[in-house]
């Protein structure tokens, strides 16, 4: 009997099914502030301004026929088609195609959205140079195999098609001592850590790096831990893309980190004291992401198919 997938099982969860409907109104990513600074209360206009600077690096007119590569609900497939683009969605979630439809429904948006079950490492749905774009909002960081999400979009994407993304990175692990008091005073609620010497460093770098891929497996983000600097744009350009551009927006969705922090971390003392840290792995990412956050970066990329010629 094949093991289901572990991003359908993450989303599945009823922790999943509530914390998104209830705080995120259905999306699932991020809020962009300009500032970096505060917690994103309101947490909505945040989340509508990431999507709005993803739809101007994806840089295409409207009418452009565009690709959510994991659109779940269809909410940032909605605010495509109110910017002009004509969307074709896919996802591995039963229940998000359920909402998406629906939503799309309500919406009156069916002559402009369509969705289907899919992967995005496998396109084969989609003809060769049928699309004028793609996006993705922390979901190719979900695939096993990012390249061949590259090469699939890279296929499908007609000849002077755009790529834009917002994605999570890992950052440069060789600085782990560097990043070790800030997480040990993170994990004691900013209580005086004290000075470490070098012997308690190596021992919290082992568990800062632990905890790093503990934070991906139950995130099932396989993509996070292996773009480490610059191989995100390697494996663009293996696929072909050019005029690769990479954008730091770790500093600008901080206020949501601190946001989910703050809602996660009693309800992770409880599960904690209980043992039942494996069956909550949103509460988990939130409190790890929070405690290590140095070790990650969120990026916004975009990448252009070359022209003809």
């Amino acid at each position: 009997m094949d093991k289901p997938n572990p991003v359908v099982r993450l989303f599945e969860k009823a922790e999943s099914r509530i914390g998104y409907s209830v705080l995120f109104r259905e999306t699932r990513h991020f809020g962009y502030s300009a500032t970096g600074r505060g917690i994103a209360i309101p947490l909505q206009p945040s989340l509508k301004e990431l999507e709005d600077r993803l739809f101007e690096i994806l840089n295409l007119p409207a009418g452009s026929r565009v690709l959510d590569l994991g659109c779940g609900a269809g909410r940032v497939a909605a605010h495509a088609v109110e910017r002009g683009f004509e969307v074709e969605g896919i996802d591995l979630v039963d229940h998000h195609l359920d909402k998406a439809r629906k939503y799309i429904q309500k919406r009156k948006m069916q002559d402009r959205i369509r969705v289907r079950k899919g992967d995005f490492q496998d396109l084969r749905e989609f003809r060769d140079s049928s699309l004028d774009g793609a996006y993705s909002m922390g979901t190719v960081v979900h695939a096993p195999n990012p390249q061949q999400v590259f090469n699939e979009v890279f296929r499908v994407l007609r000849p002077g098609g755009r790529l834009a993304m917002s994605e999570y990175n890992t950052a440069d692990k060789s600085k782990l001592s560097d990043y070790v008091e800030a997480f040990a005073r993170r994990r004691r609620w900013y209580l005086p850590a004290g000075k470490m010497d070098e012997g308690q460093k190596r021992q919290n770098s082992e568990q800062l790096l632990k905890m790093w891929y503990r934070f991906n497996a139950v995130a099932a983000m396989p993509a996070c831990d292996a773009w480490e600097p610059g191989v995100m744009e390697t494996q663009l350009k293996q696929a072909g893309f050019e005029d690769v551009t990479i954008r730091d927006y770790t500093k600008n969705v901080k206020p949501t980190l601190r946001l989910v922090f703050a809602l996660a971390y009693l309800p992770y003392l409880v599960i904690s004291l209980l043992g039942l840290k494996d069956h909550f792995p949103h509460v988990v990412g939130a409190v790890y992401a929070y405690w290590g956050q140095e070790l990650w970066t969120y990026v916004a990329v975009s990448a252009r198919k070359p022209d003809l010629g």
